[in-house]
């Protein structure tokens, strides 16, 4: 799914294409989407896709109005369920950091109709493959240790010593 779901209509989410972020450091390598936006309605939907759980995944919002209280909602799978919500802070940031699979949503709700504010995603890469050695040995066939045949007693000769009659 490119995006939550919703029945309605009117939203219309705009996609944050991820484009290829070279840094100095390479730790931070990855891919991100720098969004300045001007929100004029009530409400703005944004989603990311391509993800990989094994990828970091950093959202920052920030607006040079500290006074701004808008409301940041990130969706998985409904706009109306949302996984994590928060505001921003009194420098005006606000922050999330966490790892999902395929894609995510951000809702921003604003009360004053026009608003001005960034939006930064910063997707790391995947963990290169590292070499480990397995914890699991191939089983070697091993000498069997049948449990011993209970042994049986000697057999004795018993002799018996019954006369029979011939007629």
């Amino acid at each position: 799914m490119a995006q939550p779901f919703t029945l309605n209509k009117n939203v219309k989410p705009v996609l944050l294409n991820l484009i290829p972020y070279t840094a100095k450091d390479t730790i931070l390598n990855g891919k991100k989407n720098t969004t300045d936006v001007v929100q004029v309605e009530d409400t703005s939907y944004y989603y990311v896709k391509g993800l990989s759980i094994y990828q970091p995944v950093v959202l920052n919002i920030s607006s040079t109005d500290v006074n701004n209280k808008m409301i940041i909602q990130i969706a998985k799978d409904n706009w109306k369920t949302p996984d994590k919500i928060g505001s921003l802070n009194s420098k005006g940031i606000w922050q999330a950091t966490f790892k999902t699979e395929g894609s995510f949503g951000i809702q921003v709700i604003a009360p004053k109709k026009t608003i001005k504010y960034k939006i930064v995603v910063w997707v790391g890469n995947e963990p290169k493959k590292i070499n480990m050695p397995s914890p699991f040995k191939e089983a070697t066939a091993a000498p069997s240790k049948a449990p011993a045949a209970a042994k049986t007693p000697p057999k004795t000769k018993t002799t018996s010593k019954s006369k029979s009659k011939k007629q």
